[in-house]
């Protein structure tokens, strides 16, 4: 099979291991073997409804084609919802590329403080994912340089 029929399956596998009434805001997906072999994952975040993750999954595999075409790689985030497929496995592999953003000049103004308040607000995110039935926690706060930060974790089942 070719990697887009591979990745046929994966979306279809995706797509249908959701379902309206569905405990986990997340699912895996792989298929065939190398070099045509396919990893997914679609996450919805805590803050969507088991519906909204339902009608998001009937959705995703229009518009991750839409969006990424025929490329062996795709990430597609949407409120609170994302899909990612790739040809290597990336499950357990942190990846902060993606969605970081911040402003430098104003960090580099006191980087130590920043670190050090970035480091408390991620330590106390991640307590209390981990104490949430759906391993998910999120935060809006503002650093003492008045550096706005969003946070967002949510934890991955294995």
């Amino acid at each position: 099979m070719t990697f887009e029929s591979n990745l046929d399956m994966v979306i279809n596998n995706l797509e249908a291991n959701i379902n309206a009434s569905f405990s986990n805001y997340f699912n895996t997906s792989e298929y065939d073997q190398s070099p045509d072999r396919v990893y997914g994952l679609l996450q919805c975040y805590g803050e969507a409804t088991a519906e909204e993750c339902f009608s998001f999954s009937q959705d995703i595999a229009t518009q991750i084609r839409e969006k990424c075409g025929n490329a062996t790689a795709g990430n597609y985030l949407l409120d609170n919802y994302f899909m990612r497929y790739e040809s290597y496995s990336f499950f357990g592999i942190l990846d902060i590329t993606t969605f970081t953003s911040y402003r430098l000049a104003k960090i580099m103004d006191e980087p130590e403080v920043f670190r050090k308040e970035v480091r408390e607000l991620l330590t106390n995110l991640a307590d209390e994912a981990l104490g949430s039935p759906i391993q998910y926690s999120s935060r809006f706060t503002t650093t003492s340089t008045f550096i706005p930060i969003y946070s967002l974790l949510q934890c991955w089942g294995i």
